[in-house]
């Protein structure tokens, strides 16, 4: 129940902000790290539940979509991008749009042999239209599994990002087993760090310290 929750609540954030499923869309085509990211990310999820499928582990299937639907896309994603899509730049916001749009498509296409009910009505809002259509053309199960080309997946992207969310991560679990509330903003000092990790968190200093409840990073 609670994942279905998270799924249905994040496709309405994604109809709120205009995030539509675009007909041709080329997910190769994103300049910016954030979406390069999720991209790569949705194609090692799908690369891994396939083999999973193939071998009839549908445990392993279900825990690769739980933990990218529940993690990576809802937790992680759309905190991100809630930034950039309240910003200025209008491009970059229109990327945003398309590439949550295209995300959540083809996730609901990989969860669909597990909960096709939910999925076919949230594609069929991604498609503009109040409930799945009488064409069987437009269902999810009539469409092929996706496959994506290795030029939608950028290794950079991934590395840089999933440095964020584990220092992220780990700041969360120092909070919790020292019990600070969740209202206290506390500060951080990043001890030993190359020039790399140094600039990444210039880079994303805004992003972790709002996730992570910092007052200075």
């Amino acid at each position: 129940r609670n994942f279905t929750t998270k799924l249905w609540n994040a496709a309405r954030f994604c109809e709120m902000n205009g995030c539509v499923l675009k007909p041709g869309f080329k997910p190769e085509n994103n300049k910016h790290i954030i979406n390069k990211w999720i991209v790569s990310e949705l194609a090692a999820v799908s690369r891994e539940t396939a083999k999973s499928l193939d071998v009839y582990r549908f445990n392993d299937t279900a825990s690769h979509l739980y933990h990218f639907t529940y993690g990576t896309f809802c937790d992680w994603y759309i905190e991100f991008t809630k930034p950039l899509l309240n910003g200025t730049d209008e491009a970059l916001k229109q990327e945003v749009r398309e590439t949550t749009g295209w995300v959540l498509d083809q996730l609901l296409l990989l969860l669909n042999p597990i909960m096709p009910f939910l999925t076919e009505e949230l594609h069929a809002h991604l498609l503009g239209k109040d409930e799945p259509s009488k064409d069987k053309n437009d269902w999810l199960m009539t469409h092929a599994w996706p496959v994506f080309d290795d030029k939608v997946i950028d290794k950079a992207a991934q590395e840089e990002m999933n440095w964020v969310v584990s220092l992220i991560s780990s700041i969360r679990s120092v909070r919790a087993d020292m019990n600070v509330p969740a209202a206290v903003k506390i500060m951080m000092l990043l001890k030993g760090a190359n020039a790399v990790n140094q600039q990444r968190l210039k880079t994303y200093n805004d992003i972790i310290c709002r996730l992570a409840r910092l007052e200075t990073a």
